[in-house]
């Protein structure tokens, strides 16, 4: 087997490992990102590996987990505005990915340089789109810490696959909350109908 073929077996693998555990299609979105990102860092070898989600209004993106590897901890919360980074947000609304080799000199990403990316040390990104259905909800980033990486094909396939799972994880969760809902209103009809004092009666 050659050294490619070992690479596209260990990615295999990792989404196969991240089907295989359950949480993608339980509609619990929280222990599915945590797989994602887990396995993301891992089978990259990068420091961090995150799930940001459009808010409502689509004026910035929220960071739904974010798995640090040297600490091995999840976290969440964070906020991109739209305003603030409008270079990067019209590039992930163009394009398939930003494979950032120097992230602080690509034109997507650079304007996060001073503020996001110096602090923690990050040289190059990886981003790629979530998408539901034709919409696109959210993004991907991958981060690796030390010197510049180039990213290979083999790498940028891998982490759109990690966008579609995502994506799945959501559509799961989606139709579990509509799914209850509609029992919910089911039962709210029955207790209705069951404690009406109006009775229909038919005549033979």
């Amino acid at each position: 087997m050659t050294s490619r073929d070992q690479t596209s077996a260990q990615y295999s693998n990792s989404l196969m490992s991240i089907v295989r555990g359950g949480y993608l299609y339980q509609g619990d979105t929280d222990k599915a990102f945590n797989e994602v990102t887990e396995a993301a860092t891992q089978t990259l070898n990068i420091a961090r590996a995150g799930v940001w989600l459009y808010a409502d209004d689509r004026s910035k993106i929220v960071c739904e987990d974010l798995y640090e590897k040297s600490g091995n901890a999840h976290s969440k919360g964070g906020e991109l505005a739209a305003a603030d980074y409008p270079g990067y947000f019209a590039a992930i609304e163009k394009d398939r990915t930003i494979d950032a080799h120097d992230a602080h000199t690509d034109s997507r990403t650079r304007e996060f340089s001073e503020s996001y990316l110096t602090p923690l040390g990050i040289a190059s990104m990886l981003d790629v789109p979530i998408r539901f259905g034709a919409h696109l909800i959210g993004v991907i980033c991958l981060e690796h810490i030390g010197s510049a990486r180039h990213w290979s094909s083999d790498e940028i396939t891998y982490a759109g696959s990690l966008g579609d799972l995502v994506s799945h994880a959501i559509e799961a969760r989606e139709r579990m909350l509509a799914e209850e809902a509609l029992r919910k209103n089911e039962a709210l009809f029955r207790a209705v109908v069951n404690n009406s004092p109006a009775k229909i009666h038919i005549k033979d």
